[in-house]
């Protein structure tokens, strides 16, 4: 709400759970579709701000235990 009040305010804080739908919005989209909204006014995070937080999924060998969050957002 205050992104949409503030539109110019270039400091945001989101929660893990923003930043999840967030990503979650921008496969299911696209990058394009994804930058329209944002021009739009719509409060989402920068593309470089999604890409920090996907740089922090642990993806060593063995069970990807990071993933299975996005999987189950994917099954319907």
């Amino acid at each position: 709400v205050r992104k949409m009040m503030l539109p110019s305010s270039s400091t945001m804080h989101f929660s893990s759970k923003a930043i999840l739908e967030c990503i979650l919005i921008y496969y299911r989209i696209g990058q394009t579709a994804y930058e329209m909204l944002r021009k739009k006014g719509y409060p989402y995070p920068s593309l470089s701000t999604l890409q920090n937080h996907l740089r922090q999924v642990d993806c060593v060998p063995g069970i990807l235990d990071d993933f299975f969050v996005f999987i189950k957002k994917y099954r319907m």
